[in-house]
Parts: C-alpha cells; structure tokens; sequence
C-alpha cells in the first residue's frame, strides 16, 4: 500500500445515502439522498478491515456499524487515531502515494465527518470523564476546522493552476484530498522548474495563503471563543490559556 498509486483504495466511487455506489461522474448522488466521493476500499484492505484492522479510514463516509463501536469505546477507535498518528510520522504510511491519487479524498468531507464525529462523543459524560484522554487526542489527530474562504480560495486557485499545467495535478489532488503545512514548500519547489519566473506568481500566491491558514493566531483564537455566552469559569479559562 505506501508503494502503490492507489494505497489502499481500487478505484474512485460515489457512495449515496441510499446504499448504493456509482462511478465518479457529477452529481451521482443527487436524486438517491445525497452522497460523498472518495476511493473505494481495495480487496486486500477490505480483508485486512473484516479481520479487525481498521486502517484506510475514510471519515466523511461511517457507517453506522463503526460509530456505534467508536461510541461505546470500542478499540477500534483508538485504531484509527493510531492510523493519523503513522500517517503523520511515516510519510503518510499506507497513504504515501494514495495522497496524490485524485477523489480519494474530499477534504471538506473529511473535516465535516470528523467534525460530527467529535460532536456526538463530547455529548456524552464518558467520554468528558474517563475517556477524556482518548477524546482529547481525537481533537488532535482529526483534522475538524470548519470550511474557511482562505481554504476555499486555495482549494479554487491550486484547481486552476493543476488546469493550466498538468504537471502540478499530483499536488493538487494532495492539496485537496490531504493537505497540510507542508504543501506551502512543496508549492514552492514546484515553482522552480517552471519554465518562466513570470509564470510563478500564482504559485506564490497559492503558498503564501497556505502558510496563512497553517499560521494561526491560537491566542487571538482563544480570546474570540472567550467572548462567547458560555459559564463564567470557562471564559475565564479560556481567557488564561489566552495569555489575557
């Protein structure tokens, strides 16, 4: 899988609310209830997942069946953040190629999945209690940001610059699918071997905007979640941990 194009996918699918799956094509879903696109599960990784190995998790896409284990604290979710932990030290582990294979993930899809997930556990006293720990680095290892118009602008301008040249398409589709704060460097080696200085600027643009989203002000962040109607001990948490 970290040698192969595809990782642990086969190909690309759409996978509606009404059980089905269709070829990648637009809007397939759209008269079935909705649906997301990402890869499908290779035969291989299909078997590993049936004999307990939960690994290629595709967050925009649980089933019911996971959640409930995932709920009831099942190891399966301590699985899966393992998985996040390796693809972040191991050079993106099983997904070392896949990062660059195109639909296999939807980023937006894969925050908003994540994003409920995180929601449905925190409701529960559990999971602020006992399992607070696991949950905690849930938060960490989970990417969960709500859509932002800088994430949108990147994900627009890298879209445009893969379709005026078809050599930057692999980092486009990592952009998409699995970005990081390492795309900004990787955006700026790509521009030294354009043909043209006058051609980079776009490139430019696009890592300047990445460096931005990766740069968070935490502490400004910190204080405007303070200002929020919430019980006085935790702005006044929230205000500490602020530096206020």
């Amino acid at each position: 899988m970290k040698t192969g194009a595809r990782g642990p996918f086969s190909r690309i699918r759409w996978f509606c609310k009404d059980g089905s799956i269709h070829p990648p094509k637009e809007y397939a879903c759209k008269d079935l209830g909705g649906g997301v696109q990402h890869g499908e599960w290779s035969a291989n990784t299909k078997s590993l997942r049936d004999d307990g190995y939960y690994i290629a998790n595709v967050y925009a896409d649980l089933n019911d069946k996971l959640v409930k284990k995932i709920t009831i604290g099942d190891s399966a979710f301590a699985q899966m953040l393992i998985e996040q932990f390796l693809i972040a030290a191991d050079d993106g582990w099983i997904l070392r190629k896949a990062r660059f294979y195109r639909g296999a993930f939807q980023d937006e899809d894969e925050r908003a999945g994540a994003r409920d997930l995180l929601k449905s556990l925190v409701k529960q006293d559990e999971w602020l209690q006992f399992r607070f720990l696991l949950l905690r680095s849930a938060a960490r290892y989970l990417d969960h940001g709500a859509e932002t118009s800088s994430v949108q602008e990147i994900r627009q301008l890298s879209a445009a610059l893969s379709d005026d040249n078809s050599a930057f398409k692999p980092l486009r589709a990592k952009i998409h699918g699995r970005p990081s704060a390492e795309d900004a460097g990787a955006v700026r080696e790509f521009v030294l071997t354009l043909p043209s200085e006058a051609d980079a600027d776009p490139y430019h643009r696009l890592a300047d905007l990445i460096d931005d989203v990766y740069s968070q002000d935490l502490s400004a962040a910190l204080s405007e979640i303070a200002k929020k109607n919430l019980p006085t001990e935790i702005q006044s948490l929230l205000s500490k941990a602020a530096g206020e």
